[in-house]
This record gives structure tokens, C-alpha cells and sequence, in this order.
């Protein structure tokens, strides 16, 4: 994955439990190994993995000592929500962790502010910090002359996407972005359920 940015960083909840699986390779890559709490496997995992693998991207989870489970509810226990960098950035990083709901709420004395009838997140915070050496954003700013167009946003107006011709046109060309690569089709559809707009979006299939 190569973008002019500084760095990327996919962080959220992925519905994906990728267990024991490697995101690195181990007689190459200069990281430490994984250590999962949370061993349990699933289809999205695998193919979290394989992008990753691709992108060259490392799961902070399992690598630092404030691990925890990410979702706790009645129904069990598990590791779904990740914090993904770039690899060659992972040197920089001073901590990661995992909050969950309950310990925020007894660290924090929160108790006696929660009602009973209260129903508490069942997904944890995860968290971490690096250190920043440099931005490109400082050098690029200095020479104005090859600034680009700042677009007026606040011009746009509200009634926008009211209209059947403009939000075709959005979708298709948004729809068009992700035929350059499907491989990962089923990662594209949960994110645009999390959004609410797949159903006016139809992937190309395989």
C-alpha cells in the first residue's frame, strides 16, 4: 500500500477474529510475535490476513502487555476490534492497550453516576501512542506554488444528493474505485453496511 500521506492507520472493529494467524513472516519481518488471548478463527479473519499480508500492514494486538478482549458481552469474550499500522512505522510505537467498559468505569469512580437500567458498550477502547519524527504536511505547505485547490465545501448545497441523477452518478463513480481491485469484496460490503449505503452499491463480483 503506497500513499503520500505520512501514515495510515486502520483502526475499528473488523467482525474478524484471526486467532494464531501471522500477519508477518517471521524469518523476515523484525517484529514480535503475536500473542492472542483470543484464539478462535473466522472467514473475516482470513481475509483481514490476507490483506494485511498484502499491504504490509502489523495487528498491534497481541503485541503489547495491556492486552485485553475487545468485545465482552453475555455471549462471551472475543478479539474483533484492531489497531493496523504500516510495519516499517511499528519501531516508533510506545504503548498499546485495551480498556474495557467496566475497568474505565471503576478507575474512573463512575459507578454511583450509572443508573441500574444502564446497558454498558460491550466493545472495549483500544488505544495506543508513537512518536511523530517528522510530517510531510510542514514541507509541503512552505512551497504554495504547488498547492492544490482547496475546494469550498460550505458551497455545496444541502439538497445535494435530493436529486436520482447525482446520486447514481456518486455511486457508480464511487463503485468504479473499487473495481480495481475485488479480491477483498466481502471487507468492501462490511464497510459499507457500517455506512448504510450498500444497498445502492452493487460490486462487481469475481
Amino acid at each position: 500500500m503506497n500513499n503520500e500521506n505520512d501514515g495510515i492507520y486502520l483502526i475499528g472493529d473488523f467482525n474478524s477474529r484471526i486467532g494464531t494467524l501471522s500477519e508477518t513472516l517471521h524469518d523476515i519481518d523484525n517484529l514480535p510475535k503475536r500473542q492472542p488471548i483470543d484464539k478462535s478463527i473466522n472467514q473475516h479473519g482470513h481475509e483481514l490476513l490476507d490483506f494485511l499480508n498484502e499491504a504490509k500492514f502489523c495487528v498491534l494486538n497481541g503485541r503489547f502487555p495491556n492486552d485485553n478482549f475487545t468485545s465482552i458481552s453475555k455471549k462471551g469474550k472475543a478479539v474483533v476490534d484492531y489497531i493496523c499500522v504500516p510495519q516499517d512505522i511499528y519501531e516508533y510505537l510506545n504503548y498499546f492497550k485495551v480498556l474495557t467498559i467496566q475497568s474505565i468505569i471503576n478507575d474512573s469512580m463512575l459507578l454511583d453516576l450509572i443508573g441500574d437500567k444502564s446497558k454498558l458498550p460491550d466493545h472495549s477502547v483500544i488505544m495506543c501512542e508513537f512518536n511523530v519524527t517528522h510530517h510531510g504536511l510542514s514541507y509541503r505547505i512552505k512551497d504554495q506554488t504547488n498547492c492544490q485547490p482547496r475546494f469550498k465545501l460550505d458551497r455545496i448545497p444541502l439538497d445535494f444528493m435530493a436529486s436520482d441523477i447525482r446520486r447514481s452518478a456518486l455511486f457508480e463513480s464511487t463503485t468504479a474505485n473499487f473495481t480495481a481491485n475485488c479480491k477483498h469484496k466481502s471487507v468492501i460490503m462490511q464497510c459499507l453496511n457500517s455506512m448504510h449505503i450498500v444497498s445502492m452499491i452493487k460490486l462487481p463480483s469475481h
